[in-house]
């Protein structure tokens, strides 16, 4: 047996052990349990704001948001 053929059937031998098929998707976590009610949430929209990269991090859950205002040529 080769050593993907090991490392699958060791894969294989977790999933029965934990009670679960052999497929290869299978629930780690379950869903939050309320989605964050904070009007801050989200960066803030239809603000004019200089090209560069932009941090936004929720006041209340800590969610981070990474986006970028691009540069417009006219």
């Amino acid at each position: 047996m080769n050593r993907a053929e090991q490392n699958t059937a060791k894969r294989v031998e977790q999933a029965r052990q934990l009670g679960q098929g052999t497929g290869g998707t299978h629930k780690i976590a379950g869903p939050p349990s309320r989605p964050c009610q904070d009007p801050e949430h989200n960066p803030a929209g239809m603000v004019v704001r200089e090209p560069g990269m932009y941090e936004h991090i929720c006041p209340t859950c800590g969610n981070k948001q990474i986006f970028t205002v691009p540069t417009m040529y006219f």
